[in-house]
């Protein structure tokens, strides 16, 4: 069978997380280090006791990892102000001041990010959690992500939930933001600040935007049902007048305003 060593590099190059893999041959190679035998061009590395028939002259690159962080995040955030600012305008139009409406994609860029971070540790944690099932608990993360640090808190969680079981928790997660929504509503009302310029559904879909691997229309679904049942739940709660199929309507627009983001964003920017 395979060593240890090399079964590990094998599975990182095979990994669901693009963001893990290696990144060329070089950094492979030097991965395999002498566990293996591996062509690069006319150059051949031989380990373990083997031969090379061309000396290898350069020493292996090392590469920092996974550098568009920073750009998901701001997709995220530009995503969390698109669907917030479509909802208010269809919903309240001329109600609101210029002011008041800049004051809210501050607070959308805050949650946007703040979704992206939550949904990246998610997306990490069970992404990693398959790649390197063989590979030793005390290999170091190299990774440049500020979640990965984090990733071991969650990484033996994730390990033991069945597909059904993380259905369930999603359903749960689900019920427990319309949950919120009743019992926090009352009190987020007495909270200017809170009330008028922090969008907490504008988290939705950057949370699932990163926690799906940025896969197409998963924002576009958890931004319009967050969005019109929280609304839905809200508004009742508090006992204002409203209009469902206008607020699905808003939220589902809103949804596909960050679709196009992401969809701009992943290839214009993220493949680069």
């Amino acid at each position: 069978g395979l060593r240890p060593e090399t079964e590990s590099v094998i599975l990182r190059a095979m990994a669901l997380d693009l963001n893990y893999r290696f990144r060329d041959t070089r950094e492979m190679t030097s991965a395999l280090g002498a566990g293996s035998r591996v062509r690069v061009g006319n150059v051949v590395i031989a380990g373990g006791g083997g031969i090379s028939s061309i000396p290898y002259r350069h020493p292996p690159q090392v590469i920092l990892r996974d550098t568009h962080w920073l750009l998901e995040m701001a997709t995220a955030s530009a995503m969390a102000v698109a669907g917030t600012l479509t909802i208010q305008k269809v919903l309240f139009g001329a109600l609101f001041s210029p002011a008041r409406y800049f004051n809210m994609s501050l607070g959308a860029l805050v949650m946007g990010a703040l979704g992206w971070f939550v949904g990246d540790l998610i997306f990490q944690a069970l992404a990693q959690s398959q790649s390197t099932g063989a590979t030793s608990a005390t290999t170091p993360i190299t990774s440049s992500r500020p979640t990965q640090r984090l990733v071991a808190l969650t990484r033996n969680l994730t390990r033991q939930l069945s597909t059904s079981q993380q259905v369930m928790l999603l359903i749960a997660l689900l019920s427990g933001s319309a949950a919120a929504a009743w019992l926090l509503g009352p009190l987020a009302l007495e909270i200017p600040l809170l009330w008028n310029y922090v969008p907490t559904y504008a988290i939705a879909g950057p949370l699932v935007y990163a926690a799906t691997g940025r896969r197409q229309w998963r924002a576009l679904v958890a931004h319009t049902l967050v969005t019109t049942i929280g609304g839905a739940v809200l508004w009742t709660r508090l006992g204002f007048d409203h209009d469902l199929g206008t607020l699905f309507l808003a939220a589902a627009g809103g949804g596909l305003l960050m679709e196009g983001l992401t969809f701009l964003s992943e290839r214009q920017l993220l493949r680069k």
